[in-house]
């Protein structure tokens, strides 16, 4: 692997899940940006979210994309869904990564959500069906711009999901999925 690939996308579209299994596939390190922070940092992202606010979490999560894609041997990325908000964290994806934008459903990924322990700050609240709406209208834009491929992970589990990504990438056979490529390597 000649450059990292990094994996975007809305909560709980699979980053991590997939990220774990391309790791192996590819014999590549994986680093999960938000466990990465919660490492360095001592705190989960939902307490650094309610002690300090979202701006402090962007700004530890810059500074730790900054860190990993510093790396080598080049590694696999899991970020967190909102690192493409900030203009540096999308510039320096495009310019040290391959970026894949995995994509569901926004019901899929609220189905998703209602099994899952996981805590997501910016999905607390009444309407998570309204919250995530919001999210794919601020974030899909900024997804799109960065990505070199989109795969479409509605269906399946994750291992079909890592499929799709390595034929995305080149390295595999077979997705199972609609892939759509949206902006040239």
């Amino acid at each position: 692997m000649d450059r990292h690939v990094a994996l975007v996308g809305l909560p709980a579209v699979g980053k991590s899940s997939v990220a774990r299994r391309l790791g192996r596939a590819l014999r590549a390190e994986v680093v999960d940006l938000d466990a990465e922070i919660v490492r360095r940092d001592g705190r989960s992202v939902e307490r650094i979210f309610a002690e300090e606010g979202e701006a402090a979490f962007r700004a530890l999560e810059r500074a730790e994309l900054q860190r990993v894609l510093a790396r080598r041997p080049a590694v696999v990325v899991s970020c967190g869904g909102g690192v493409v908000l900030d203009p540096a964290n999308r510039a320096a994806l495009s310019a040290h990564a391959r970026v894949v934008w995995l994509d569901a459903s926004d019901e899929a990924l609220l189905a998703r959500m209602e099994k899952s322990h996981t805590v997501r700050p910016l999905m607390a609240g009444d309407d998570p069906a309204e919250r995530l709406a919001r999210l794919r209208a601020e974030r899909g834009p900024l997804y799109e711009e960065i990505a070199d491929a989109t795969v479409e992970v509605d269906r399946g589990d994750a291992d079909t999901s890592t499929r799709a990504v390595l034929a995305v990438l080149g390295t595999g056979s077979g997705t199972g999925r609609e892939v759509r490529e949206t902006r040239t390597p």
